[in-house]
């Protein structure tokens, strides 16, 4: 039933206009997606983070907030899409401005990046 629910999730996100990846997810997937992330990242100090604007758009809000429930249950059932939900969730913040729930992904990326990559500067900062 929780993939049933994550499926609907996901077409929710796509009618949002966030589509995910509906084939096997392999490793280049997800290291490819990673790479977006981190592109977005690249030259950001800690105060240019701290200062991102506001995400003032309603729809981008209601985005975040599925990425980031959709996250914590495709993580309880240990699916590859919670990769693509974080790193989506940081993309959006880091385009389009930060919302609260931009909060909960960057401590996500960060957990991906020290458990997933061994990225322990990465995930601390």
């Amino acid at each position: 039933k929780m993939k049933k629910a994550i499926d609907v999730g996901l077409n929710m996100l796509a009618e949002l206009g966030e589509p995910f990846p509906t084939t096997e997810i392999s490793k280049e997937m997800i290291l490819e997606d990673f790479s977006k992330t981190k592109q977005l990242l690249e030259g950001k100090t800690d105060t240019d983070l701290l200062e991102l604007n506001t995400l003032n758009d309603d729809v981008k809000i209601d985005t975040m907030r599925a990425l980031i429930i959709l996250s914590f249950f495709a993580n309880l059932t240990k699916q590859k899409i919670v990769f693509f939900l974080v790193f989506r969730a940081m993309q959006i913040s880091l385009s389009h401005g930060i919302c609260k729930e931009s909060a909960n992904c960057f401590a996500s990326y960060g957990s991906l990046l020290s458990g997933s990559f061994d990225d322990f500067n990465g995930a601390y900062r």
